[in-house]
């Protein structure tokens, strides 16, 4: 018998893939589909599981088109995305991709099934996501649409044991204590800027890109800027795919296959400011267990991209300060995506 949260989980997907049915049918070679896994086990320093647990993100976009006029969207978002600064012709180049992740937020000690109050609360969230860019001349805007769920409507209770039961960790008993059900959406803007392009030789180049984004939304609204520094082989074809978190970045290494290997090491110093954090802060219109949210944030985060042919792979880790008053341990997780064009 389905649960009343595992039927809202079900209808939710069904509606992700009906407003996400067009982007399937596009006949260009240029394609591409994303899985994303992301645990704080694999963390390179102080492995753990609290605070953010997991994430699963599967993601897939379309093709680059040279005019706005080309990009293949569903009828909302064509209206919500042609009132945008990005709207601007043909004079820049323009991606569209989409996700729906998974992700688990759980306190220190998983062996209590009790509330924890000084501890963050358990909370899952299931998300999907809509990422338009925009970039030419080392300068690139993305502009993101996140619509989902936090509650036992996520599952993410049920990922969580099974994952946990597969890796043989502890079980976590807390997730009775869980943040109710509701409904999340987010609206994300973010301005990238190339700069100190060097070529280094043939094959290998080195870049810096600042970049600043904000958003609102009861999900999470914040305010942020950073400084990412590269050395590879593709820069000027992936600066405007830069996310303050890689793995987060929807595929943003693969542009165009490669016949020979291409590759970077990059290291990415962000801090933000954030107003609200519904993971931290609890419900919006519920009374529920919420910790003090701690609003000045900074990461560190670092890895490589490989790309052969039609194949990806990104590994990144990122490290974080505390994201609320009296944390345990600060954010530390790491990150694998594989990608592949078609």
């Amino acid at each position: 018998m389905l649960t009343t949260a595992s039927k809202l989980t079900f209808y939710f997907l069904c509606f992700l893939s009906l407003i996400s049915q067009s982007t399937l049918a596009n006949e260009s070679n240029n394609d591409w589909v994303q899985f994303t896994f992301e645990n704080d086990a694999f963390g390179l320093i102080d492995t753990s599981d609290n605070g953010y647990s997991n994430g699963l993100d599967w993601s897939w976009g379309k093709a680059v088109v040279n005019d706005y006029d080309d990009i293949d969207l569903p009828g909302w978002l064509e209206t919500l995305y042609g009132w945008s600064y990005l709207n601007q012709g043909n004079n820049r180049q323009y991606q569209v991709s989409y996700s729906v992740s998974q992700r688990m937020y759980t306190p220190d000690d998983l062996q209590v099934d009790t509330l924890i109050e000084a501890d963050r609360p358990y909370a899952g969230t299931l998300l999907w996501q809509s990422n338009l860019r925009s970039y030419a001349d080392g300068i690139g805007d993305n502009l993101s649409i996140t619509l989902g769920v936090v509650g036992p409507a996520s599952l993410a209770e049920q990922t969580q044991k099974q994952v946990h039961k597969i890796i043989d960790a502890k079980e976590p008993l807390g997730w009775d204590n869980q943040l109710s059900n509701e409904a999340v959406f987010r609206i994300q803007a973010q301005r990238l800027y190339q700069w100190a392009y060097t070529p280094i030789s043939e094959n290998v180049e080195f870049d810096s890109v600042l970049h600043g984004d904000a958003s609102i939304g009861n999900l999470m609204s914040h305010a942020g800027a950073g400084l990412t520094f590269r050395i590879g082989n593709i820069l000027n074809q992936s600066y405007a795919y830069i996310a303050p978190a890689a793995s987060r970045s929807n595929n943003g290494y693969i542009v165009k296959s490669a016949d020979r290997l291409s590759w970077q090491f990059f290291v990415t110093f962000y801090g933000r400011y954030v107003l609200n954090d519904i993971t931290i802060d609890g419900n919006t219109f519920k009374d529920s267990h919420s910790v003090e949210l701690t609003h000045e944030q900074a990461m560190l985060n670092m890895g490589f991209m490989l790309n052969w042919k039609d194949w990806g792979l990104v590994f990144s880790t990122i490290r974080g300060t505390e994201q609320y008053n009296n944390q345990p341990s600060t954010a530390n997780f790491a990150a694998v995506s594989i990608s592949y064009r078609f």
